[in-house]
């Protein structure tokens, strides 16, 4: 009885072996139409890969579109991706990306942890114009300029944020300004703390705030010198209330 109990033992062992490796055979040879389906599905369906090859784990395409609700597209350039094996033992699924956005390449690290997801080595140059297709609200102000951020290990969870990031943006514009660009600024995030200073333009804008797992508040002002402060005026109102001395208080409080 003992032998048979063995045999039948080792028999669902091997069973369980040969199920396992089954499975990480489907894995590593999974198509690249998984990576097609999965990226408009996670994305809202703003994002699509087109001309792909490849597999799910290491491919590329030849452009890697945004699509926005009125059926307009806009092309953000050719992109390779490889998924990474050693951090599926530490329990990330992340994938290494490169993409040809003009006007430099853009690369970083980007994996899916429990409760969040876990940016690293990102270094990232696009349109904000891009960013308006997932945040309607925007289309509004019709932003111009180029977005550039930058973070060697940034983590956004349901606890807030962690980590340090910056992001530029560079020659700023609107359609509802009177004077474009009306300047460049600079956001650093540090552990959840935010902080908002001007690099260059006629608009000054600068302020702080706090990034946490109950949401955005952000305070800061926006004051413009003369001979610009006239033509600027009615753009600063849409900021908020005026403080006196041409300036304005910016107030934004965005809950979860």
């Amino acid at each position: 009885m003992k032998k048979l109990a063995d045999r039948m033992l080792n028999r669902k062992q091997l069973v369980v072996l040969g199920a396992v490796l089954y499975l990480f055979l489907l894995l590593i040879t999974a198509p690249v139409g998984i990576m097609e389906r999965l990226l408009p599905h996670y994305s809202g369906e703003r994002l699509y890969l087109q001309s792909a090859h490849g597999s799910f784990w290491r491919g590329e395409a030849a452009d890697l579109v945004v699509a926005s609700t009125d059926g307009n597209t806009q092309s953000l350039g050719a992109i390779k991706w490889r998924m990474l094996w050693l951090p599926i033992l530490r329990g990330e699924l992340a994938i290494a990306l490169d993409l040809a956005t003009a006007p430099k390449e853009s690369h970083g690290i980007v994996a899916l942890v429990p409760g969040g997801i876990r940016l690293r080595k990102i270094d990232v140059a696009m349109p904000i114009s891009t960013l308006t297709e997932f945040y309607p609200n925007w289309k509004l102000w019709q932003p111009g300029g180029m977005l550039e951020a930058h973070a060697e290990m940034f983590g956004v969870s349901r606890d807030g944020v962690n980590g340090v990031a910056e992001v530029k943006w560079q020659n700023a514009s609107s359609s509802l300004s009177r004077i474009n660009p009306f300047g460049s600024y600079l956001l650093s995030v540090k552990e959840g703390k935010l902080n908002l200073s001007a690099l260059s333009g006629p608009l000054q804008l600068s302020g702080q705030g706090e990034w946490s797992g109950r949401g955005v508040k952000f305070e800061g002002m926006a004051q413009a010198e003369p001979p610009t402060r006239d033509n600027l005026q009615d753009f600063m109102r849409l900021f908020g209330k005026e403080e006196g001395s041409g300036t304005y208080r910016v107030s934004m409080s965005l809950a979860r």
